[in-house]
């Protein structure tokens, strides 16, 4: 508002004979009550009176004031965008969105055999999506599964796309990786991998979730598509269903059930990247 007294305040009277004449404050304050306060003080301290240069006044006014129409249009942009940016933070107060939570539920391998950094691999694995908001539709709209074994990622798998109403919890799987991929390991990671096959569990397995997703606020807003952040199924221990050996992992280990890390579900990461 302090833009809005600016261009109220400006407007000066010049007559013909060059003489600085007060500001007519009495009847720009009346065009504008909500600056009254704010246009008599500046006509009081800035009055010709209380000014070291007039010259120099008379010269800045002349080179900013604006007329009637400005000052009403300069209004109305600051009107609109407060206005604006109060609407945002009540509607977002109102809708309370909370990020969808992803668990993994369970997960098995039929198949794990590393050769000459060619992995043979056959892994499952079953997810819930539960959408928690009372007034929110998720549209997935794209869906990519990417799994990965001590930071690389050996297998990509497109799922159906579906759509998720509020208050509802969505069972996605089994999601099956299968097939054979090209990963390296280091030293670390391959002392750690023959131990894992010895014991038949693994323990750097992980699936990540891409989304393009659409999502319906209430009854009046429906976003575009956009891109929520990367859904992370970290640090799964999955046993090896009949390994080499011929001994079973699942006699001694099941897989427990791990929550996925997702920070505001409902931002697009490709806006928060700048």
């Amino acid at each position: 508002m302090v833009l809005c007294s600016h261009c109220c305040i400006l407007q000066g009277n010049h007559q013909e004979n060059h003489e600085f004449q007060p500001f007519r404050s009495t009847q720009l304050c009346s065009l504008y009550p909500s600056e009254k306060k704010l246009c008599s003080l500046y006509h009081r301290i800035h009055s010709p009176q209380n000014l070291t240069n007039t010259k120099k006044f008379k010269t800045l006014i002349a080179n900013m004031g604006c007329d009637h129409w400005a000052a009403r249009i300069c209004c109305a942009i600051c009107m609109g965008v407060v206005l604006f940016v109060i609407a945002i933070i009540v509607f977002w107060i109102v809708i309370s969105p909370s990020s969808v939570k992803f668990h993994v539920t369970d997960a098995t391998l039929t198949e794990f055999n590393l050769t000459n950094n060619n992995l043979y691999y056959n892994f499952k694995v079953n997810i819930t999506a539960k959408n928690p908001n009372n007034n929110i539709i998720v549209y997935y709209r794209r869906i990519t599964a990417i799994a990965w074994y001590k930071d690389n990622d050996f297998s990509r798998v497109s799922l159906t796309p579906f759509d998720q109403g509020h208050k509802n919890t969505t069972f996605l799987g089994p999601i099956e990786f299968k097939g054979n991929a090209t990963i390296k390991l280091g030293r670390q990671q391959l002392n750690e991998y023959s131990e894992e096959t010895h014991l038949g569990i693994y323990n750097d397995l992980a699936v990540d979730f891409d989304f393009r997703i659409r999502a319906k606020f209430g009854s009046f807003y429906k976003s575009g598509r956009f891109k929520p952040p990367v859904v992370q199924c970290g640090r799964l221990s999955v046993p090896l269903v009949s390994s080499s050996n011929g001994n079973s992992s699942l006699s001694t280990f099941s897989f427990s059930p791990r929550s996925c890390s997702v920070d505001s579900f409902f931002l697009d990461r490709d806006i928060n990247r700048y």
